[in-house]
């Protein structure tokens, strides 16, 4: 590879969208026909025959190199040539990325974690696809990303003015030995940041991709991550754990959408409001609270004061727990810490109301997660609180998967609704 040499004619039989490959397959390290006909040449050419003879001729001229991994397209990586092109093109950039090019063995990887990279690739370009015109960020490969530590690196990187994004990919390789580890290096990592990552907000995208059932895997998953690193999941660090095209809607909601209820979640205030009498307002706590959550609501009497029903201030700290955000399970666990520091600055305690999608879907999660029967802590969707009234709205799942609902005002009587599995 080394006989062929860059040239200003070469330079010149390459277009717009030849040129803006080279940088995604730099950027990203390797992409297959499929990755570069969507995000490159599609806005060019309707028929991927065009995107094929592109790429053909890209490897016939040495700035792609072909690498089988056992799919239909191959991977292509950049060629010496290629990156040396690529770094001609790039003089007088003002991109850090290509500020010192690295070499192309540099970028190259065993066939055997291809798959893997296409597939992190895949997510990071539709993100790409639906963010461009609308908000700035940088996007960085495990290749080139800023430090974390000795023991532990993403896969990806997504840097927001206001939280970082870490991406995980997972293809069900890793056995719960092998995520064990991977949580104390995370724990590592939170505890002692490097430089780049200190007094910043982060979430972690678990992505499962590839993997035969996703519910089997997330299940595992969740059942490791609670057991070794739910503690510092805290929401300020966050984690998600779902299939692509669900942590994308997240993303997307969480960074260009902006922050709003879902349709369920709406119904579910709307239903408190209106059918319960609860006022709604900022859960300004943060003084005395280590977590923060979505709503403070309340019932008030003709006095304005909170309203007294059962025995029970009628109060509660609100979450809509519908994108399956770990921090929710970490304020389920440690709810009796946060109502111990309301306690001592309020003088009473509060409890935790949670609306969920569904009955089984909550069940399923406390159950991976360990936090099933966790004592003051409450549940009720969107469709329970608009055909019953509170409380009978609003239940628990015990130890053995027992569904019981409420009797009265002080959430002290309960009854027998069902069991889920």
């Amino acid at each position: 590879m080394a006989n062929y040499k860059w040239n200003v004619k070469m330079l010149k039989s390459l277009s717009e969208e030849d040129i803006a490959l080279l940088e995604l397959v730099y950027r990203h390290r390797c992409v297959d026909e499929q990755l570069a006909h969507r995000y490159i040449y599609s806005s060019v050419a309707i028929h991927r025959n065009f995107t094929h003879n592109r790429l053909m001729e890209l490897v016939r001229m040495h700035l792609l190199e072909p690498v089988s991994y056992g799919k239909k397209y191959p991977a292509l990586f950049l060629t010496t040539l290629g990156v040396e092109t690529l770094r001609n093109l790039k003089i007088g950039s003002h991109d850090d990325l290509f500020s010192d090019i690295r070499p192309a063995y540099d970028l190259k990887m065993k066939p055997q974690n291809i798959n893997h990279q296409i597939r992190l690739n895949a997510f990071a370009l539709e993100y790409q696809l639906a963010a461009t015109g609308q908000l700035k960020y940088e996007y960085f490969d495990a290749k080139f990303m800023p430090r974390c530590s000795e023991t532990m690196s993403p896969d990806g990187l997504l840097v927001f003015q206001n939280r970082l994004y870490l991406l995980e990919m997972d293809m069900g390789n890793e056995r719960s030995s092998h995520l064990a580890v991977k949580w104390n290096n995370y724990r590592s990592f939170l505890t002692n940041r490097a430089e780049f990552y200190q007094n910043r907000k982060m979430t972690m995208l678990f992505i499962l991709d590839g993997v035969k059932v996703t519910s089997q895997r997330r299940n595992t998953v969740l059942s490791s991550l609670s057991q070794y690193l739910l503690d510092a999941v805290d929401g300020e660090f966050e984690v998600f754990v779902d299939a692509p095209e669900i942590l994308l809607d997240i993303l997307t909601e969480q960074t260009l959408k902006g922050p709003g209820l879902c349709a369920a979640g709406d119904r579910a205030r709307r239903a408190l409001h209106a059918l319960n009498g609860f006022s709604f307002s900022r859960a300004g706590f943060s003084t005395f609270l280590s977590s923060e959550y979505d709503s403070y609501i309340r019932k008030l009497d003709p006095e304005r004061h909170v309203a007294v029903q059962d025995g029970k201030p009628q109060e509660f700290l609100l979450d809509y727990w519908m994108d399956g955000r770990v921090s929710v399970v970490h304020k389920i666990f440690f709810h009796n810490k946060t109502n111990f520091a309301f306690e001592q600055r309020m003088r009473r305690g509060i409890s935790y109301m949670i609306v969920v999608p569904s009955e089984k879907w909550l069940s399923n999660v406390l159950a991976q997660c360990g936090a099933r029967g966790m004592k003051d802590v409450y549940f009720t969707t969107a469709e329970r609180l608009e055909k019953r009234s509170l409380p009978e709205a609003l239940f628990q799942i015990d130890e053995v998967g027992a569904l019981y609902h409420y009797l009265n005002y002080g959430l002290k009587e309960r009854g027998f609704e069902r069991r889920l599995s």
